[in-house]
């Protein structure tokens, strides 16, 4: 090849490279807005995700706070309720020795004036 032809032969590649390279650099601008348009697009989904996964966390914590609320309204329950017999045995331990006193005093006077009444009786024939 003469000099001029390798010249336009190389021009011809220098072109060649810079269409190339102009190339790429178009794809590269629309992958970019194309991963810019995915992100875009995914945006909200990736907001609605966040957003139902909010609900769910939220919707987990309410029924846990729920769910919690009703245990320990039943333990609530279940400590009244030992409260409540205890107090009432409690009220029965007073009545009974309430009762028991007073049958001791009764008991006690009649096994005291049977102890006497043959002394009395004694003392009358005397």
């Amino acid at each position: 090849m003469s000099k001029p032809e390798d010249q336009n032969a190389n021009d011809e590649d220098a072109i060649d490279q810079n269409t190339l390279d102009q190339s790429k650099a178009e794809e590269a601008t629309d992958v970019t807005d194309l991963e810019k348009a995915k992100v875009d697009n995914s945006e909200p989904s990736e907001q609605k995700r966040d957003e139902s996964s909010q609900e769910e966390t939220e919707e987990v914590t309410l029924e846990s706070l729920q769910l919690k609320l009703e245990q320990a309204f039943e333990e609530t329950m279940k400590y009244k309720d030992v409260a409540l017999r205890a107090e009432a045995e409690m009220q029965n331990v007073r009545r009974r020795a309430t009762i028991d006193l007073e049958n001791a005093h009764k008991f006690g006077i009649e096994k005291l004036v049977q102890n006497i009444l043959p002394v009395v009786d004694g003392l009358e024939k005397a």
